[in-house]
């Protein structure tokens, strides 16, 4: 089974090396299941998106979006964006 992680973003350029580090331990222990990371930069000021990018480019588990602009359906869009490339049989868990 798949399953994705839904991880909101806004100004967390210091703290996603933290976050990461805790995923992939977590991770590890779910050696069952194929997991991926989807980060949602929600319209960040800072380097979150470079810290993302970088991320990204080292673990093919991380994806990213990014939106220019906050809002509070970002993520929301995110998750309507991977459902409508599901269909009914894959086993796959999202958890926001």
């Amino acid at each position: 089974m798949k399953i994705s992680l839904i991880i909101p973003c806004y100004n967390e350029e210091e703290a996603l090396p933290y976050i990461y580090e805790e995923l992939v331990k977590v991770s590890a222990t779910l050696s069952d299941y194929e997991i991926e990371y989807l980060f949602v930069n929600d319209g960040s000021k800072d380097h979150t998106l470079d810290k993302l990018k970088e991320l990204a480019a080292h673990d093919e588990r991380v994806k990213y979006f990014s939106f220019a602009e906050c809002s509070r359906w970002s993520v929301l869009r995110v998750l309507l964006f991977i459902m409508r490339g599901m269909s009914v049989l894959q086993e796959r868990a999202i958890i926001l």
